[in-house]
């Protein structure tokens, strides 16, 4: 599409170092129902089903582009099958050298919380076949230099893709939703640039904190196989 940001490119320069990954955690209400990383030039897929052949275009063919497919849901969970066809070409979400980008390909609508959403506390749509840009790397690390430097707040790192609902919703509404995908945007080896590693610990202790958040709102009934939404 005319006017979008270029597509990640192999062996193009940027900030991010090479042996960065997108991390991204799928979750069905507070469950978490799938984990995996990415390398951050090559970009994922999220989608119930394979890579389309738009997400082929856009980033590649299969196995550069990596495939983080929403599980199949229990018998009982109505709602959340019902849901699922309406995202079968998924979410497409890659880094380039200007910053973190997702593409929306399926029909379902997609609602997303980042660094560079316009709203913060209304629901921000991505906008069916057309690239948003999530995150702006020189920002980012001006930020965090600022904090590792000066003491400045550290900066807003975390990406949150909502399927099917608007999110965030007010104040007195659960934070959790049908289906939810949690991106830190950097998750490096241990020789990744140390600024970027200063945010691990955080988002580690971050994420360790959301987990025990979300067992202390889980039904008495537990496992998500017992919920029908």
């Amino acid at each position: 599409m005319e006017g979008e940001p270029a597509p990640p490119t192999p062996g193009a320069p940027a900030p991010f170092p090479a042996d960065c990954w997108l991390h991204v955690r799928l979750f069905y209400r507070a469950e978490l129902v799938r984990e995996a990383t990415a390398l951050a030039a090559e970009g994922c897929s999220l989608s119930p089903r394979a890579a389309t052949a738009a997400a082929e275009r856009l980033l590649g063919p299969p196995p550069r582009v990596a495939q983080v497919r929403f599980p199949e849901p229990p018998a009982s969970a109505h709602v959340l099958r019902r849901l699922l066809p309406h995202l079968e070409r998924g979410v497409l979400l890659w880094v380039a050298p200007e910053g973190v980008f997702a593409k929306r390909l399926c029909q379902g609508r997609v609602y997303w919380r980042g660094p560079l959403a316009p709203h913060r506390a209304q629901p921000n749509k991505l906008e069916r076949e057309r690239t948003c840009q999530l995150l702006d790397t020189r920002r980012f690390l001006a930020e965090l230099r600022a904090h590792l430097q000066d003491g400045r707040p550290e900066p807003e790192y975390q990406i949150r893709l909502c399927f099917g609902e608007e999110y965030p919703g007010p104040p007195d509404q659960p934070e959790d939703r049908l289906i939810m995908a949690h991106t830190p945007v950097l998750e490096g080896q241990e020789q990744c640039d140390p600024e970027c590693s200063a945010l691990r610990g955080g988002e580690r202790e971050s994420r360790a904190w959301e987990d025990e958040e979300r067992r202390k709102r889980k039904p008495e009934a537990g496992r998500l196989g017992q919920w029908a939404f």
